[in-house]
């Protein structure tokens, strides 16, 4: 069974080998938060917070950190491969998204120039990702069709609206608001990948159980 890594936002890591084990404590060499960890292979990791990024090369057994390079605040990191991943957070200029091709040792920035903050993104080849907010026509354009669609309606707010001609007021339930999920199959060794859109906009990313 593959050994998988857990951050959890308590400066915290935890690794476990089979799915039946206990999780154990690893130092992360950090009192502060971990905000996000991802595995590109089963040995290969790494973890971000504040501007630092923390890389493994034996599963998650231990931990060596490496500063980013520049002042800002780490929320995401994903790795497509041991050598080429982003992370994200934000920084005194804006909204940050940076790109590495070696593995975390040096780091390109390539922000988009708006906003002021960025969760994540989820890339699904080097050269197609998105991140939230993006429409669905623009996911679909980037990574092609999902292998699973789902749509509900989701009760809208209600709002109370004058009567014409008294005083009184009725409460008016808005028109649903639809979402829409899309599954992703982004190839063996990664996650089932579900996007959810509310109004047309990306909203959710959550990961399923890994493809064999």
């Amino acid at each position: 069974m593959e050994r998988l890594a857990l951050a959890a936002m308590v400066a915290t890591v935890l690794v476990t080998g089979e799915a039946d084990s206990q999780w154990v404590y690893q130092n992360s060499h950090t009192s502060l938060h971990i905000w996000s960890v991802d595995f590109a292979s089963p040995s290969k990791g790494w973890a971000v917070y504040a501007d630092t990024v923390l890389a493994t090369s034996d599963g998650g057994q231990t931990w060596l950190k490496s500063f980013f390079g520049r002042k800002a605040s780490l929320a995401g990191v994903q790795f497509i491969s041991t050598q080429l991943g982003w992370v994200t957070g934000g920084s005194d200029s804006g909204a940050l998204i940076a790109r590495t091709t070696d593995g975390g040792t040096t780091w390109t920035d390539v922000s988009p120039g708006i906003g002021r903050w960025i969760n994540s993104v989820f890339f699904r080849t080097a050269r197609h990702g998105w991140g939230f907010g993006d429409a669905k026509s623009s996911v679909q354009l980037k990574c092609g069709q999902p292998v699973l669609r789902d749509a509900f309606c989701k009760p809208g707010d209600a709002r109370p609206m004058p009567r014409a001609g008294s005083g009184a007021k009725v409460v008016i339930n808005n028109a649903c608001e639809t979402v829409d999920e899309w599954t992703y199959n982004p190839g063996y060794g990664q996650f089932m990948t579900t996007l959810r859109f509310e109004s047309g906009k990306l909203v959710a990313i959550t990961y399923g159980d890994r493809v064999n």
